[in-house]
């Protein structure tokens, strides 16, 4: 080439970009690669019995699932599965026409493997003008927010046969651990109206007890309870055990204790037969963000806990083991073991940083309109379901339990394989984790001490206080709802939290979910939308479908049809009013 100024910047050029890539290999080489780091490092890693013990503050916890939550898993991390594993086939099946070894692609996207990261899919706080512009962008702080419909769920129990029975849109998860609280306080609620109803059952052996179901204020049907004296007794209560009654006289007053009492759920609305409500995904499936998160690790990223698959066990056949945990191939010896207690920290700390994002909010200034609309909103009857605000009891905790390993490879799959749909059934378990967090807070009012130091946090969980979590935490986190002079912290979530009926139009075509305990759930129900930070958090309603909230109303159906008719019957000006509320609900952008 002439020695020329255009020859002489050319060289120039060359020379420093043979520079800068010697430089970028001296960093790989040093192991300096941000970019390939592993997501899991001891730097960051949260042993479960050291955050047991209180050896972390909250703000450590919360960073580290932050780093869980929003970078990308590798291969060294355990992302991925074998080419022997469980989803082996259907990748198969789903790449055979695109690569000449299919099994060379590492994701699968329906039914799952179908992102490295939890950012990937929920990343959208909305968008906002700035201050100073004119022009809308994404608010800063989108960790957590809901995701476009490109980054929907796609699930089959029949795949390749059947491309798609299941569809969800990326959902929000700020203020989550606040729908958790509320969620175990009213299923704390509903089992203690149960056992009224067993006890004044067995106090009139055969006669029928019916006990309203009602916590927080929200109706969920009735419970019926039976303790026949001698005979089962033929009228027809539906009988989950045989019954007996054992009677034995004291002080010349007989009483009887109902061992195995007919309880009939036939009247249960809104809510599965256990009593538990589930605040969690869009048919309200999970109860506990734990449950929900060690099960979106497997389905998402093929990420197994020892709490999901058990220790040393390599069931998605990727040649790792613990996974969750830095060191992923050394066998462990038991399950106090560093590889254990790290997986186990791990799936807690990524729980918390879920729970842990800041609640939705208000917009700072409201039109007269929005006002209006407010009004119109629950004279048109939305608030019957669309709940404007629950009140949690006197000092809330975020409960995460501290959890133990599985005792192997999960065999209780339904039909969509053992990589269930965002929570692994706790069938199992003796008793569910939401019950654990309701028996253990009830024994810890009731035990503790009129001298001790008061705690909130029962045994066998790991607790963030709601109110006040700790100093230093990032933006993301703040601000924290405001407590009640009581104690109670009011929940602006607009919902009830409650299953509904939503029509023909919303049902799902597909066999029956299961929530967290295997049980069915109907497919034409469907979990109340928490409508607080609706305005950013579209596409709405569970498939993503609604490009516009104004279409997310009109196709409600079923149980909301009324309410659906009635906001079609406005006027244009009223229905206006109606958006513009809806648009002050907002998630508040992280500085």
């Amino acid at each position: 080439m002439p020695n020329t100024p255009l020859s002489r910047g050319w060289k120039a050029f060359r020379f420093h970009v043979v520079v800068a890539l010697v430089a970028a290999l001296v960093l790989v080489a040093g192991g300096l690669a941000i970019a390939q780091d592993r997501t899991i490092t001891s730097a960051v890693a949260i042993r479960q019995d050291y955050l047991a013990a209180g050896s972390y503050t909250v703000d450590q916890v919360l960073q580290s699932g932050r780093q869980f939550f929003a970078v990308s898993f590798l291969p060294a991390d355990g992302h991925g599965e074998g080419d022997a594993g469980p989803r082996a086939s259907q990748r198969t099946a789903m790449w055979t026409t695109a690569l000449h070894d299919p099994l060379q692609m590492p994701f699968l996207r329906i039914n799952g493997i179908d992102s490295q990261s939890c950012f990937a899919c929920h990343n959208s706080a909305g968008t906002y003008v700035p201050p100073g512009q004119s022009a809308r962008t994404q608010k800063p702080g989108g960790v957590g927010g809901a995701g476009d419909f490109a980054a929907a769920l796609l699930s089959s129990s029949q795949f390749p046969n059947r491309l798609s029975h299941i569809l969800r849109a990326p959902p929000r998860a700020f203020g989550s651990a606040y729908l958790q609280e509320l969620a175990e306080e009213m299923t704390g609620d509903l089992l203690a109206i149960k056992q009224q109803a067993i006890t004044q059952a067995s106090q009139n052996p055969g006669a029928i007890i019916t006990k309203s179901l009602i916590a927080k204020g929200i109706d969920f049907g009735s419970i019926s309870v039976q303790c026949p004296f001698t005979e089962p007794d033929p009228t027809p209560v539906e009988a989950t055990a045989q019954s007996s009654v054992a009677a034995s006289s004291t002080g010349g007053s007989t009483t009887y204790s109902c061992s195995n009492p007919k309880i009939s759920t036939a009247n249960v609305v809104g809510v599965s037969p256990d009593l538990i409500v589930r605040p969690l995904q869009h048919k309200g499936v999970a109860a506990t963000l734990r449950s929900f998160v060690k099960s979106a690790l497997n389905f998402h990223h093929s990420m197994q806990a020892v709490e999901v698959v058990g220790i040393n066990t390599d069931c998605d056949a990727d040649g790792l083991i613990n996974e969750m945990a830095v060191d992923n191939t050394s066998p462990a010896a038991d399950e106090n073991s560093v590889q254990v207690q790290e997986s186990l920290g791990d799936v807690a700390a990524l729980s918390a940083f879920t729970g842990m994002l800041r609640p939705p909010g208000v917009s700072a200034s409201i039109s007269y309109s929005a006002q209006v609309g407010k009004t119109i909103f629950a004279e048109i009857g939305c608030t019957n379901c669309h709940v404007p605000s629950l009140n949690t009891n006197p000092h809330p905790q975020f409960k995460i339990l501290l959890a133990q390993p599985a005792p192997g490879c999960p065999t209780n799959c339904g039909p969509y394989g053992c990589q269930q749909l965002g929570s692994f059934a706790e069938a199992d378990a003796t008793v569910q984790p939401a019950v654990k967090a309701v028996n253990a807070t009830k024994s810890l009012a009731t035990n503790q001490p009129a001298t001790a130091t008061t705690t909130y946090c029962p045994s066998g969980f790991y607790c963030i206080d709601l109110t006040n979590p700790g100093s230093g935490l990032p933006d993301e986190f703040l601000p924290r709802l405001p407590a009640n002079s009581d104690g109670t912290v009011t929940v602006p979530l607009y919902s009830d939290l409650k299953r509904h009926a939503m029509g023909y139009d919303l049902e799902q075509l597909s066999p029956e979910q299961a929530d967290d305990a295997g049980t069915n759930i109907a497919n034409e129900l469907w979990l109340t939308s928490k409508l607080w930070g609706v305005a950013d958090n579209g596409p709405w309603l569970h498939d993503g479908r609604a490009r516009t909230i104004k279409e997310a109303i009109v196709m409600h159906g079923g149980d909301a049809a009324t309410e659906a008719a009635n906001f079609v019957n406005l006027s244009v000006t009223q229905q206006e009013a109606v958006l513009d509320f809806l648009n002050t609900l907002i998630i508040p952008p992280s500085p």
